[in-house]
């Protein structure tokens, strides 16, 4: 590597900050989509122009990190917003005062997760990637925003 070039760990730093403005926002709640677009927008372009996919073969983390830069790919190239408020069970767990606890109905809270593969836009007929697709479809849609981008960032 060159005096001019930035370290790959330099990558993976940018990828972390990025992730925590995207943690911020998040934890803030119903958010304007903008808000979540921007920082998401970044935190892929990081994880991607890192190239973390290589240190992670053979782990669990490599099919998030694909399944990430399939995202990325739509995001970055669609301008497609990967991300909504969907409403997801919160379990609680009640104590009882004469001991023992019990979960409870869960109630509903909105939280930011990717979007199905279908609120995404059409691939580009000339890139197509059935094997991120997949991913995608498997690893993110429908689930929490933060999962996969956590489990990437403690993987490094």
């Amino acid at each position: 590597m060159s005096d001019e070039q930035a370290e790959q760990e330099w990558l993976i730093e940018g990828f972390r900050r990025a992730l925590k403005r995207l943690n911020e926002t998040i934890s803030k709640g119903d958010v304007a989509p903008m808000e979540t677009f921007i920082p998401l927008f970044e935190t892929l372009h990081w994880l991607v122009a890192a190239k973390v996919e290589p240190g992670l073969e053979g782990r669990d983390e490599w099919e998030l990190a694909r399944a990430v830069r399939f995202a990325r790919n739509r995001v970055n190239h669609q301008w497609a917003r990967a991300l909504s408020l969907q409403d997801k069970p919160f379990p609680s767990v009640q104590t009882n005062v004469i001991g023992g606890s019990r979960f409870s109905h869960p109630p509903v809270v909105k939280m930011w997760c990717w979007l199905p593969l279908s609120g995404l836009p059409a691939e580009d007929p000339e890139h197509p990637d059935p094997k991120g697709e997949r991913l995608y479809e498997d690893r993110l849609a429908e689930h929490l925003a933060l999962e996969a981008l956590d489990a990437i960032a403690v993987a490094l």
